[in-house]
């Protein structure tokens, strides 16, 4: 019971694949963490703001959501 209190109160860290092409040009793909979905879209929207054009995002999906998509609840 404790356990399923803990993961419903808890943050859940979201990965991301991230396609970028920089403000001078060079492209790149990288993997970054981010504490919540909240945090990822500051971020995004820094970047942007920078000058840089995000190409591509793909959300790596955690073992928890792995869970949930199997059997509908953790």
């Amino acid at each position: 019971m404790d356990l399923l209190i803990k993961t419903k109160t808890m943050k859940t860290k979201v990965e991301y694949f991230i396609s970028m092409k920089s403000c001078y040009g060079n492209y790149t793909r990288f993997k970054k963490e981010f504490n919540d979905e909240r945090h990822f879209e500051n971020w995004y929207d820094f970047m942007s703001n920078k000058g840089h054009k995000i190409i591509g995002v793909e959300k790596i999906k955690s073992n928890l959501d792995r869970v949930k998509d199997k059997f509908g609840y953790v």
